[in-house]
């Protein structure tokens, strides 16, 4: 059986790896006239824990999706978009992420919402995202 550890490595693996194959093959399929810079970006929100008991390890998923919106806008963007990430640091709280989220939802009007890191914050979160 894969521990924990093992498990969230290949979730984010299969994330960063899904983001690239769309941002990549649609950027190749796209005949638009306009370019992607004159296109409204979309806007993945996420909190991560940047701070707390979480930080070294959260590290590691927030460079993930870093990389993979780096890789996706040198390729064109996500649909001739280019993508932004709105970052909040939960500080490893799960109350605190749920006010962040909820700050994402409903004051910033992300278009996507990225999971946090820890299995407890993501917990608390579930309720709200399923909304």
């Amino acid at each position: 059986m894969l521990k924990y550890r093992n498990w969230f490595k290949i979730v984010v693996l299969l994330t960063v790896g899904a983001i690239l194959a769309g941002g990549c093959s649609s950027s190749a399929s796209t005949t638009s006239s306009k370019s992607s810079s004159s296109k409204t970006p979309i806007v993945l929100g996420l909190t991560s824990s940047e701070t707390g008991a979480f930080a070294v390890d959260a590290t590691y998923a927030l460079d993930g999706y870093k990389y993979a919106v780096a890789q996706v806008n040198a390729h064109g963007g996500w649909l001739g978009h280019k993508l932004v990430l709105k970052i909040y640091n939960d500080n490893s709280s799960a109350g605190t992420a749920v006010s962040l989220y909820t700050k994402l939802i409903t004051q910033d009007h992300v278009n996507f919402l990225l999971g946090p890191y820890s299995s407890d914050i993501t917990q608390a979160i579930a309720p709200l995202v399923n909304k």
